[in-house]
């Protein structure tokens, strides 16, 4: 698709938003079971491709669930402990989500 042929593949592809996606990296480097982040700004911000882009250079590979997905509990758990094929960590992202904090506790 034309937005995904030209989405930004790495930081240096963004403008703006610099110092955000440093915060990211450097937030996922200090990271520790049972932290999350949340990522808050108006629609069309960049939220969601920084994040995206933050976690790739840190070394993550993003798994984005939206609001529309029905997952439970025990697939959250799961999908987080297995094994990337493309990076040494996963991150879960959450896009406009309700998940409590005891659920990510466990995933982590």
């Amino acid at each position: 698709m034309f937005i995904d042929k030209y989405k930004p593949k790495m930081s240096k592809d963004i403008v703006g938003n610099y110092a955000q996606i440093n915060q990211i990296k450097e937030w996922l480097k200090l990271w520790k079971r049972g932290q999350s982040l949340m990522v808050v700004g108006p629609t069309g911000c960049g939220k969601s491709v920084s994040t995206e882009v933050a976690c790739k250079e840190a070394g993550y590979e993003p798994v984005f669930y939206y609001a529309e997905d029905d997952v439970s509990a025990k697939s959250l758990i799961e999908q987080s402990k297995q094994k990337s094929i493309f990076a040494d960590k996963k991150a879960l992202v959450f896009e406009e989500c309700n998940v409590s904090a005891s659920l990510l506790e466990q995933s982590a």
